[in-house]
């Protein structure tokens, strides 16, 4: 199997930007830099990180969020190689 080409990138729907956010938000610890912030990303994503970050965050994310963000996640750590 030959290395992946990247995908085109698409438009998010505005409805779901904010899944988006709360994923980058778990996601990405932001490091302050000269050029503003570098991201650095953690480990794989569980259901505890999601349902705590729900309580804290009080976005009360239902069981499809959760699975759409570990889906996310999931598509990120694969194409880290």
């Amino acid at each position: 199997m030959g290395a992946m080409k990247a995908p085109e990138p698409i438009e998010l729907p505005p409805e779901l930007s904010y899944l988006y956010e709360a994923y980058r938000q778990v996601k990405f610890s932001k490091i302050p830099n000269e050029e503003g912030f570098l991201l650095i990303p953690r480990s794989l994503l569980n259901y505890v990180d999601l349902e705590a970050y729900s309580r804290v965050s009080e976005l009360n994310l239902e069981h499809w969020e959760i699975e759409t963000m570990i889906c996310i996640d999931s598509i990120f750590e694969r194409s880290r190689g």
